[in-house]
């Protein structure tokens, strides 16, 4: 039914908190069937449905079966950034129940001069327990966020050549060196290996193909280097993304940065 619903949506009308809670349905069932790329695909529009719209429908949930999928593929950047997502919404739940309960004390000290104790020193604690819960999640951000900021360093090292490494491919790409893949592969000793993982059938001039689009060559540039029409540049994207059951919604570019 959350498929259904999805395909007759009109398309000239806005995405809704609805269509959000079809896409995390989707992606629970996509998941159960252990399919993961596709769970993610649907999780992740859910959350920009719900970010767009501000209805945050299951928002927790959606947040942590994302860590799960990002934590399985051992992407720490991305697990990080989304568990700091978890506790930044958890922070801003927190506080608002805190605003709730200074509304609550605000009313009962106005309607109630007088009052007993017990209660006051009840609604204390509650109060404390909550400023306490409010700082404990404030740390552990703060802490998330430099731990984020590390990986992100660490990851910018092992995946993405330095810029005097990106200068020396793309001179050898320009210069038609036979040793590029060869120096890519250096760089990037685990990309070939994946690209099979995906795809057995890949011939070696279609690694070399990926390798550009690694590199974040657009069409132009791939054409201008390599001699070829944009056309013959956009039909190897097309029959690369088919090989590596690449969604058509999903940017190959970005697809690219998780090999």
């Amino acid at each position: 039914y959350a498929a259904q619903s999805v395909r007759l949506k009109p398309k000239d009308q806005p995405d809704d908190k609805i269509m959000s809670l079809n896409y995390y349905v989707l992606g629970k069932v996509s998941q159960t069937r252990n399919n993961t790329k596709e769970a993610l695909n649907y999780f992740l529009k859910a959350d920009a449905i719900s970010n767009e719209s501000g209805d945050l429908l299951n928002i927790k949930d959606l947040y942590q079966n994302i860590i799960d999928i990002y934590a399985s593929r051992a992407d720490s950047a991305k697990t990080l950034e989304y568990r700091d997502k978890l506790k930044e919404y958890e922070l801003v739940t927190l506080q608002s129940k805190y605003n709730s309960l200074q509304k609550v004390l605000s009313k009962k000290d106005e309607a109630t001069p007088v009052e007993s104790d017990s209660n006051k020193l009840l609604l204390m604690l509650s109060l404390s327990g909550v400023l306490v819960a409010i700082a404990a999640l404030c740390i552990v951000y703060i802490k998330r966020r430099r731990q984020k900021k590390s990986a992100a360093i660490e990851d910018q090292q092992e995946d993405t050549p330095s810029t005097e490494h990106y200068d020396l491919l793309l001179d050898m790409i320009k210069r038609d060196d036979s040793s590029f893949i060869y120096t890519f592969e250096k760089l990037f000793p685990d990309f070939s290996k994946k690209l099979l993982d995906v795809c057995p059938q890949l011939v070696q001039t279609e690694i070399e193909f990926c390798a550009l689009l690694k590199m974040k060559l657009s069409t132009k540039q791939i054409a201008q280097f390599t001699f070829i029409e944009t056309r013959t540049v956009q039909n190897k994207k097309h029959r690369i993304r088919k090989k590596l059951n690449i969604p058509a919604e999903v940017d190959i570019y970005h697809w690219f940065d998780d090999i």
